[in-house]
């Protein structure tokens, strides 16, 4: 019985199909990839967005700034310089700080400082890497010798001018309690909750117990 013509082009049908499919499926992982390439492309490369502000100390932190942001300036005791805070952004856009000497007669405000991290010429810097104490950062001159920087309120750093040395201060007190073997072998795994209470635990120990020992709890309350 002779090959209904159909069924040998109905084969053919199929094969040509299989290839379109297959072709078509390729084009749309290629665009797929494309699109998300121009995404990150303009979340990388995108203006920053308009700066957050403080209602407590007025100061402002762009995510991605071109420049870090003046907080706070302090005059030194002998009236030669200026101590002046700045904020920035570090990591995944986690809020920093770091503080710098300048002559008087420096434009502190207009000073234009390259965004980044890691800052060598800061007398020093850190950062809230999950947020933790980030509200109100200001910074003090205790017993006419001392700087204190306060965030959260919590003393996080200390410099002595005298000294021309910073005592205190920890980059990433966060990271300071999660990257020790301490945490890692606490089981089960630490709640967000319970991880921010080993923190500010540790920020209590570590930081502001030792700022206070040095400066004195009264000093701490005065300018």
């Amino acid at each position: 019985m002779p090959q209904d013509p159909r069924d040998h082009y109905s084969k053919q049908d199929r094969a040509w199909l299989y290839w379109f499919l297959a072709g078509c499926g390729m084009l749309v992982v290629l665009l797929l990839v494309l699109l998300g390439a121009v995404a990150l492309g303009a979340f990388l490369f995108a203006a920053p967005g308009e700066p957050s502000t403080s209602s407590d100390t007025g100061w402002t932190v762009q995510i991605g700034p071109e420049h870090k942001v003046f907080v706070q300036k302090i005059e030194s005791p002998d009236a030669k310089s200026w101590y002046a805070l700045f904020a920035d952004s570090a990591g995944f856009g986690d809020p920093s700080w770091h503080l710098y000497e300048y002559p008087h007669d420096t434009d502190v405000e207009g000073v234009k400082l390259k965004s980044g991290a890691k800052d060598a010429a800061a007398l020093f810097w850190n950062y809230a890497e999950a947020g933790d104490h980030a509200d109100n950062p200001n910074i003090r001159l205790v017993r006419g010798r001392y700087i204190v920087f306060t965030r959260g309120g919590l003393h996080h750093s200390l410099y002595d001018i005298q000294q021309k040395k910073t005592l205190v201060n920890e980059q990433s007190p966060y990271h300071a309690v999660v990257g020790s073997e301490e945490y890692t072998k606490i089981t089960p795994d630490p709640t967000m909750e319970r991880t921010s209470e080993l923190v500010k635990e540790w920020k209590m120990k570590n930081l502001h117990d030792p700022i206070l020992k040095i400066i004195g709890s009264k000093a701490a309350n005065k300018q």
